[in-house]
């Protein structure tokens, strides 16, 4: 009879606490609801986060469909990201006072980062409140226009390499998959410019350098699962240790900038480079030669870990997004070919006015070339969806409504770079919106491949240069067609979350002879 008294204790235990758990995700799932904001219902323990936490849809598509049905609703929507209630921003205005006028609410992007077991994940993307502030502020300098020309011909060596590669390659097989050719080159750039090492990717695709990043980007159901508890349960997830990066990935890394940064101060040798500003930082606090011309209140110096941490987020951010950026770009160029002849000649037409020498001057008068970037990721953001964490119980403007301190807030770039009622056909390739025209006849925040607002993306000069430079590279040079190979339209992967297309894409390239 005790045996049987004590598996009816734990029985009735087990129910109690199921009934409880039931209880208290019914109560959150309320929360919206209590605020009259509109949303769709949720599902026990997923929320509205099913399809993207099977891989069965990306997180960009999903908030693409939420904005879609909800757009006419009102600025707002409910959003549940498995146990987070999240607030999905719909309206341009309403963003541009999440992102700037209401920023005192709004400075945490709410992104998990671990500064004591993880120090990798402490970089400027994730840091919170003053150790952000004070780190933006030391860093800014840094990607000034005038810090792009210094290392502008480091740079052109990587380009140099890329030519060469492609007249090697394109000479046996015209038909190449290029987002890993591109992938390889921002990879040797950032290598350069951020670490101060020779990658030497485009030449060896099995280097080291690019095997890390494909460690890091790789997405198995294990490591969805950890950035999910991690990102629902952020001071746990501290509290236990839990660590997102590889540890191997972390290792490459703090050790290769250890052994450069002191292999450069015990021979007094200086680079170009990104990586000697961070030395810079770590040895006086400040930069010498701010070219701002800024007063310098701030002078505590960089730890070993915070330049290791700024230097992986500059690898990992730049290599991934420009190479995309750049893939999709020219599959755009391979189908719409009166556009690509357009972009090919204004680079000759510019080339030929400047001696046929590509200087940094140069690539910035090539405005067509910018546009058609921008259409690029206009169509393709790199970041679908931008997140930010109300750092304070916040009413919303024009309403009686409010969300508590620790909110999660959600602004689906994707949603909006797709509504035809900002742009018209928002699924063809139109380099004529970003024309000053047709620029200025929009919402300024209608457009967010960089974000906007303090926390826009500061690496935005350095990253829109080496896309520029890689595309000028590959146009000038080669006719680029669709292959045999290349889906049109392209099949999306559903499980990335940066935009990606299934198997790569496969294109096309014919030299022109000049």
């Amino acid at each position: 009879m005790s045996g049987c008294n004590c598996a009816g204790w734990w029985l009735a235990a087990a129910a109690i606490i199921v009934g409880f758990l039931y209880w208290k995700m019914k109560e959150i799932y309320k929360f919206w609801q209590i605020r009259n904001i509109p949303h769709r219902t949720p599902s026990l323990i997923v929320g509205n986060f099913g399809k993207v936490f099977i891989g069965k849809q990306s997180m960009g598509d999903a908030l693409q469909e939420i904005y879609n049905e909800f757009k006419g609703t009102g600025p707002y929507a409910g959003y549940y990201t498995m146990l987070s209630p999240t607030l999905v921003v719909l309206d341009p205005e309403a963003i541009k006072s999440i992102m700037v006028k209401d920023f005192q609410y709004f400075h945490n992007r709410g992104e998990y980062y671990n500064e004591k077991d993880d120090p990798l994940s402490a970089h400027l993307f994730s840091i919170e409140d003053d150790k952000w502030k004070r780190l933006r502020k030391k860093l800014s300098p840094t990607f000034t226009s005038g810090r792009m020309k210094m290392m502008y011909s480091t740079m052109m060596e990587n380009a140099v390499e890329l030519k060469e590669y492609m007249q090697e390659t394109v000479s046996k097989n015209s038909v190449l998959e290029i987002k890993d050719v591109l992938a390889r080159f921002t990879t040797d750039i950032i290598g350069s410019c951020a670490l101060g090492v020779q990658c030497n990717t485009i030449k060896n695709p099995d280097a080291e350098f690019r095997e890390i990043g494909r460690k890091f980007l790789s997405t198995d159901f294990k490591n969805t699962l950890k950035q999910l508890f991690a990102f629902t349960f952020k001071s746990f997830s501290r509290r236990i240790g839990l660590t997102i990066i590889d540890k191997d990935v972390s290792k490459f890394f703090l050790d290769r900038i250890e052994e450069t940064i002191k292999f450069r101060e015990q021979n007094n040798v200086k680079r170009n480079d990104f990586l000697q500003l961070l030395i810079q930082l770590k040895s006086k606090g400040y930069l010498e030669d701010n070219d701002e011309g800024e007063i310098v209140d701030d002078k505590s110096t960089l730890t070993l870990n915070e330049i290791a941490a700024q230097a992986f987020v500059f690898y990992l951010g730049g290599f991934e997004t420009s190479s995309s950026t750049m893939s999709f770009c020219l599959y755009e160029l391979a189908v719409n070919p009166d556009i690509q002849k357009k972009c090919r000649d204004e680079i000759n037409r510019i080339l030929e006015m400047n001696g046929d020498k590509l200087t940094y001057d140069c690539i910035v008068q090539m405005n067509y070339l910018d546009q058609v970037i921008y259409e690029t990721m206009r169509k393709y953001p790199v970041l679908p969806v931008l997140t930010r964490e109300c750092g304070k119980d916040y009413t919303l403007p024009g309403t009686t409504m409010w969300i508590p301190k620790g909110t999660s807030v959600f602004i689906p770039v994707s949603g909006i770079h797709h509504d035809p009622e900002i742009y018209p056909e928002p699924n063809k390739f139109d380099p004529e919106r970003f024309t000053e025209e047709a620029k200025n006849a929009r919402h300024h925040y209608a457009y967010l491949p960089f974000g906007e607002g303090p926390r826009i993306c500061i690496g935005m000069r350095f990253g829109l240069m080496q896309t520029r430079l890689g595309l000028i590279t590959i146009i000038r040079d080669y006719n680029i067609l669709p292959s045999d190979k290349t889906k049109v339209p392209l099949e999306m992967d559903p499980r990335s979350f940066i935009p990606a297309s299934v198997g790569g894409i496969t294109l096309k390239f014919e030299k022109i002879e000049n």
